[in-house]
């Protein structure tokens, strides 16, 4: 009794599936982020208005382009020191 082509190569993909998942944790490196040092910074955002005015937000995105994640505001985003992670 001989298989079927399609038996045969349906075979063939599932052993090269599990070849592959065998051999992945050791040809693949990941950088991992905690590798790097937290840097913190305190930042004092001065929002006049309820609208944030261009000046706070023109901050804002200089500070993300920089690579900084806000953490936390003190008295919310409107205003007050600022804490950014990067």
């Amino acid at each position: 009794m001989t298989p079927s082509k399609f038996t045969q190569s349906l075979l063939s993909v599932i052993a090269v599936l599990l070849f592959w998942l065998a051999i992945k944790p050791y040809v693949s490196t990941t950088v991992a982020h905690a590798s790097a040092p937290v840097q913190y910074k305190v930042v004092r955002i001065e929002a006049h208005n309820v609208p944030m005015a261009p000046e706070e937000e023109l901050q804002l995105n200089a500070l993300g382009k920089d690579g900084w994640s806000l953490v936390e505001c003190a008295g919310g985003i409107g205003g007050g020191d600022c804490v950014f992670k990067r």
